[in-house]
């Protein structure tokens, strides 16, 4: 069931409340520390898929 307010993609959901925290967020950083910040979780969830890949497991 689709809740209203909420983007699914896959196994993916974005809800309004995470989307207005990012504008908020990104709003007030002055000093781009936002960007970096999601750079960096973004490699780090890809290296988690890459030792799964290489460890042959199932997410």
């Amino acid at each position: 069931m689709r809740k209203a307010g909420t983007i699914r993609w896959k196994r993916l959901e974005i809800t309004g409340g995470f989307l207005l925290l990012a504008a908020v967020l990104f709003y007030f950083d002055t000093q781009k520390l936002l960007l970096q910040a999601f750079a960096g979780a973004v490699m780090h969830e890809l290296v988690h898929l890459v030792a799964k890949n290489l460890l042959v497991g199932r997410v």
